[in-house]
């Protein structure tokens, strides 16, 4: 390779570089729908989402963008000396440890996190809720491999857009949890 051409590469290459670069001291802030003081408000929001989308084969699973952590599916790890659990011979997958403040955190967390900006504007009643993923692919409106999850006023749907929307009726959570 010529001189010339070794010269444009490198040139390129660190053009293409610095405009990949991370800043890692940025802040950014979400606006979120309410969590609640120990996640209370939010609490049966992801009690319904660990149920119908929390399994250990589906985002259960450590490796997927939206991460749910509970009782029934994938247990956050925590060291033998964390006080976020109550009794560690209980903390497993189906076990009798209640899903824990922490995990319930990281669940709002992934929740608020998969489409942050669009979210804020969903929450400040700028974008209507079906702009957001979360609302869309549980109603299969997107490519979903879970397959449908709801339709759109289905007491589980309702629980999420109630949420996201500011509305603290709770009820189509406990409709939802109530099915088997």
């Amino acid at each position: 390779m010529s001189r010339t051409a070794l010269l444009i590469v490198a040139a390129a290459s660190l053009m293409i570089a610095s405009c990949s670069a991370v800043d890692p001291t940025a802040d950014v802030t979400v606006t979120g729908p309410k969590f609640g003081a120990q996640g209370g408000s939010f609490r049966p929001i992801s009690a319904v989402m660990e149920r119908r989308c929390g399994t250990l084969d589906c985002h259960g699973s450590a490796y997927r963008p939206l991460k749910i952590y509970g009782q029934i599916g994938l247990r956050r790890p925590e060291p033998k000396d964390s006080t976020n659990v109550k009794s560690f011979k209980d903390y497993y997958s189906g076990g009798p440890e209640a899903t824990t403040e922490a995990e319930l955190f990281d669940n709002y967390t992934s929740m608020i996190g998969l489409e942050p900006e669009i979210l804020g504007a969903v929450v400040a009643g700028k974008e209507l809720p079906d702009s957001l993923t979360l609302v869309r692919k549980p109603r299969l409106r997107e490519k979903h491999k879970g397959g449908l999850i709801w339709t759109s006023g289905d007491p589980g749907d309702l629980c999420l857009l109630n949420w996201l929307t500011g509305i603290d009726d709770t009820t189509p959570c406990d409709q939802e949890l109530s099915h088997k």
